[in-house]
Formats: C-alpha cells, structure tokens, sequence
C-alpha cells in the first residue's frame, strides 16, 4: 500500500545533475537506503507538506492518512514541516500531523532480545517442517515486525510480518533451502518502528525421504538400513560423515551404503553434528 511517484531524473528533465531525484510519498511506507555511503542524502516530500533529508544506511518513513512518522536507524535525517526543522539523530524519532512542527526527537523502541539459542544450521522435512525462534520484548509492545532475508543488511527482504505484541515467536513453515537472515523489531503504542534485534544467520537444508524412515530428535537422526533421502542444501554447504574431510553436500545420501555413526553439516552459518541412530 505503498505509492511513490519520482519526477525525473537528470538524464530525462531539467533537473540539475548534483540535485537527487525528487520522491513524494502519498501513503504507505518507504525504506531508505545506503545514502550515507553516497554522501549525499535522500530527500523525500510527503504529500500535504513536509519534507526528509536522510543521510542515512537505513531509515523509515511512514505516512499513515494526515500523520508523519520518520524512524532513523543509522546516520541523520533533517525533518522540516510548516518552516520548523528537527534533526534527528541513530536510533530516534519524530512524526508531525498536517500542518503540525515536527516534534521533538525522541528515542526508539529498544531492540527485542532473543529467547531460544540460535540454530545455524535447520534441517527441514515434510515429517518436521516448522523452524521456531522466539524472543523477549524489552518494552510493551503493540506489535512486533518479523524481517527475514537473505542479505545480511536486508536491502531486500523476503518475508516481512506484522504480528501483535502478546506474540513473541515466529515459525517458519515451507521454506526453501537456503541461507537466511532473521531480526525482530518492536512497535510501541505511538506506532514507533524499534531498532532491530541482533540478527540470525541460518541455513535451512531440505531433506525429502524417498525409501525407509527419517525423523530428527534433538541431536539425533533416527534412520532405517534402507533409509534414502534427498538433500536440498544451498551452495556452500558441507558435510562431513564420520569425520572424513569436508565434501558438498550429495544430491542425495543412502544410509545402507555409508552407514554413518555421525554427521556433520557446515556452512557460513555455523556446523551442526548429529549422531545416526539405527534400530
């Protein structure tokens, strides 16, 4: 629900080449991005008056009907309405409503912290296909914002939810292989978008089971002599069968033929080692 409308560029109009593009954002969000590594900022117009400055690797502005809200994660950002300017420095806020001067600058929701260790490598099965992490709130929440992707600075991001404040978990379901990153972000009762939690890195593997059984238990495979499974890992990733050197991952893996005692799968998430379990 997001409308930006951008005027023209240099090469297309009369604006000067040193003058950025200009945006007006009607309603909805809008992400800026990497400006402070160009030195020079992002200047946003929001319809009805106002305008941001942001020089800044990450801030969000948020126009939700007649109200204003701008939450800066890195760098600055100069917010000016009706002739009245505040600058807003990391990790602070301001909003301003029609024809209002921007309020003071005023800090924004801590980050969560994460409840459940960090796993950085997940295996998925359609017998076990639920990856869980869970946090802890540091305020009272109205809402929580779940972001996962598969940059590190989340310039793009795969899965972006809302959920309400009571809930402090997220699982996963049905989600490819892949390496992944995982942060929570905390919305107060103003609306007020928090500074994100430490992010997770995670690789998620796949497995399909073609003949036999297949189920993990905590650190532990249980497999049957005939067990085949198909693997689905991304690239990168390696396993490793009873201590032998480090291979890519096989397409797929038959246990009447390797008969491990113990497994171990590596990436640039993390390792994991598992014990084979035979009847």
């Amino acid at each position: 629900n997001t409308l930006v409308i951008v005027f023209g560029t240099a090469a297309e109009s009369a604006i000067a080449k040193q003058a950025p593009p200009k945006i007006e954002v009607d309603q909805g969000e809008v992400r800026v991005l990497m400006s402070a590594l160009r030195n020079e900022p992002v200047e946003l117009a929001l319809r009805g008056g106002g305008t941001v400055q942001a020089t800044s690797k990450e801030a969000v502005v948020e126009r939700k009907g007649d109200r204003s809200t701008i939450a800066v994660f890195d760098g600055s950002a100069r917010v000016t309405n009706q002739g009245k300017r505040v600058e807003v420095p990391k990790n602070f806020g301001t909003r301003f409503v029609g024809k209002q001067a921007p309020m003071a600058p005023r800090p924004l929701p801590a980050a969560p912290t994460w409840k459940t260790a960090p796993e950085p490598i997940v295996i998925l099965s359609a017998q076990a296909d639920a990856w869980t992490n869970q946090w802890v709130s540091t305020i009272a929440a109205k809402a929580h914002r779940v972001e996962l992707s598969r940059d590190v600075d989340f310039a793009a991001i795969d899965l972006r939810q809302e959920v309400p404040g009571t809930v402090d978990s997220f699982v996963a379901r049905k989600i490819p292989a892949g390496d992944y990153f995982l942060r929570i972000r905390s919305i107060d009762k103003e609306d007020f978008l928090g500074i994100a939690s430490e992010p997770r890195r995670t690789t998620v593997i796949r497995v399909a089971v073609e003949s036999g059984s297949f189920s993990q238990l905590g650190t532990t495979l249980a497999v049957t002599a005939d067990t085949v499974i198909a693997l689905d890992a991304p690239p990168g990733t390696t396993i490793s069968i009873d201590g032998a050197a480090p291979t890519a991952v096989p397409a797929k893996l038959a246990f009447a033929d390797v008969k491990p005692s113990k497994i171990m799968f590596a990436s640039a998430s993390g390792s994991m080692e598992l014990a084979v379990s035979f009847p």
